[in-house]
């Protein structure tokens, strides 16, 4: 198995960024700070914005991870789930 993988990043200078990249993508794993809640909705907002955009090729694979889970404190699955908007995607 041969295995490219890109950190993107999640500054705003990244995220231009992203698209460009996703046209050849094969997977995307998107990394949310699970204790930073309020980053919550920009995290949203962003998955959202790279979803809509149709840059992903049609049936490409999305990993959302909770990174820092096991911290105390940190928002669990069902949470994440409600506040990235994942309930609106189709």
């Amino acid at each position: 198995m041969k295995l490219r993988a890109v950190d993107m990043g999640g500054h705003e200078i990244a995220r231009r960024m992203w698209l460009q990249y996703s046209h050849e993508t094969d997977g995307v794993v998107y990394i949310v700070d699970a204790c930073d809640r309020e980053r919550f909705l920009e995290a949203a907002l962003e998955l959202h914005k790279l979803l809509a955009a149709s840059a992903l090729p049609a049936g490409t694979p999305v990993l959302i991870l909770g990174n820092k889970g096991d911290l105390q404190g940190a928002a669990r699955e069902e949470e994440l789930y409600y506040c990235l908007g994942l309930d609106e995607i189709q």
